[in-house]
């Protein structure tokens, strides 16, 4: 994988602590506010700029894995869409929320 950084700039500093909870490596994560563009498109520029395979989980949630710079989450900034949890009050209602997500 390609560094995140040239010799001309000085090194990241490490964090005292690498590992999450779970033992797993800690991640960084940026938070961009915007409109006028979806999921997809993001990605399609993602993987333009940086290489990478795109994988949409969900229309809430895509992936763009094995970039030179590592992966990418983009997520709608919902919980609540984002974990589906409007299906249990939906379905309340006999509403199929299916056929308006495809």
């Amino acid at each position: 994988m390609k560094k995140a950084f040239d010799e001309n700039m000085s090194t990241f500093q490490m964090p005292p602590q690498i590992y999450n909870q779970n033992g797993e490596l800690r991640k960084v994560g940026f938070e961009f506010e915007f409109t006028g563009i979806d999921l997809r498109q993001l990605a399609h520029a993602i993987t333009k700029l940086y290489g990478g395979e795109y994988n949409r989980k969900n229309r809430f949630k895509h992936l763009v894995v094995d970039t030179i710079y590592g992966d990418f989450s983009l997520e709608m900034d919902s919980n609540l869409l984002k974990n589906r949890t409007y299906k249990k009050f939906l379905q309340k209602f006999d509403i199929d929320i299916n056929k308006f997500l495809n």
